[in-house]
């Protein structure tokens, strides 16, 4: 059987794939597979990673957000952990089959939720000594270079240890601070292309599946949850599912949020509120929720709410102000690419469909 690297740019939204000089990327696609598909909501890197990594949809795999919330304790905790991950990944399909893995990432927090059964691991934000020396020194996580550093320890690991199995995924900061047309943006994603045409020069062997979570857009209105209904009288907590400690990327500010009620009474009362709040696209009840996107109903709070393109949801001082930032988690930054060296089906919807079929058709012919 063939061998696989699967590539997640974060944030490679389906303008930056269209806007960028990315020659090698988009001849690999021509001649191979190229699907404008979906990431799944809510459109941030906890859920988007493990769906891509698992094949899974977020109700099958358990993965929700950034961020979970306690209501017993009212206390929040990043999701930084593999004890999270409630599906099989690709590489513990692979070690089941006597296959060897291996997992890169930018970020720590995904190493350590996915790092179930890799063989060689890579994080570019804590590499190894071994790994600076071979590839080059440490890079700023806030930076373009720490994914040009990546892709290039991808290229170490494949020469180095040939695994049969690679999963390996960027950071999103250059797409949280520039815009596709931006000439920071262009460099990243030229830089990207060419280290990813070396990984197809020099390895033949291995299809390659290049995707991303989710893409990236320009916000203008903030809006706090919370203070909207505690202006109506109703208590409760409102989660921003795009929490997590990379703060720089951006400022904890989403497009979509988890309500926690402190009176579930108060359901239809603070939907009604929610409704009406500046930036609110819809209010979700679970039910609801699940039905539309593959998420678990016990999983997203009392109610789901999604902003409008422009909106992004946190907690600070005000109801409502203006920012300039740019972010994701909405139904507005779903739009990704699926790209191949392999011929994959056209009918692919998702991000996670195209691992979900290439594992499908060599277990095929393995015979299971």
């Amino acid at each position: 059987m063939n061998k696989l690297v699967v590539f997640c740019i974060d944030a490679m939204g389906q303008d930056y794939w269209d806007g960028s000089e990315i020659p090698r990327l988009k001849q690999m696609a021509e001649a191979g597979t190229y699907v404008a598909a979906q990431g799944v909501v809510p459109s941030v890197t906890n859920v988007n990673n493990v769906s891509i990594l698992t094949g899974r949809q977020p109700r099958d795999h358990g993965m929700h957000g950034n961020v979970r919330y306690d209501r017993a304790t009212g206390e929040e905790t990043l999701i930084e952990a593999v004890d999270a991950l409630g599906a099989e990944t690709l590489l513990q399909w692979g070690k089941r089959r006597g296959m060897t893995t291996a997992l890169l990432t930018a970020k720590e927090k995904l190493l350590r939720i996915l790092n179930r059964s890799a063989d060689f691991q890579v994080c570019a934000e804590a590499p190894s000594d071994e790994m600076t020396a071979a590839v080059g020194p440490k890079q700023d996580i806030y930076s373009a270079a720490v994914n040009h550093w990546l892709i290039d320890a991808c290229h170490r690991v494949l020469s180095t240890h040939s695994p049969d199995l690679v999963y390996c995924s960027t950071t999103d900061y250059i797409q949280h601070k520039h815009a596709p047309e931006d000439e920071v943006s262009l460099a990243h994603m030229g830089g990207l292309d060419e280290r990813i045409g070396r990984v197809l020069d020099d390895f033949p062997e291995y299809d390659v599946i290049v995707t991303a979570d989710h893409g990236m857009n320009d916000k203008t209105r903030a809006v706090n949850l919370r203070r909207v209904l505690a202006a109506a009288g109703i208590e409760a907590h409102a989660l921003p599912v795009i929490r997590d400690r990379y703060v720089a990327h951006h400022g904890n500010l989403g497009g979509v949020s988890y309500i926690y009620l402190k009176d579930a009474g108060a359901v239809d009362a603070a939907r009604h509120v929610l409704s009406e709040a500046p930036g609110v696209l819809e209010v979700l009840s679970p039910d609801e929720a699940a039905d539309r996107y593959m998420l678990s109903p016990d999983q997203v709070g009392d109610l789901m709410v999604l902003g409008d393109e422009q909106t992004v949801f946190g907690d600070f001082a005000e109801t409502v102000h203006p920012v300039e930032v740019r972010s994701h988690g909405s139904i507005f930054e779903r739009n990704v690419p699926i790209a191949s060296n392999v011929k994959l089906p056209q009918s692919l919807t998702y991000n996670f469909e195209a691992v979900a079929r290439w594992m499908e058709w060599q277990g095929d012919a393995q015979g299971g």
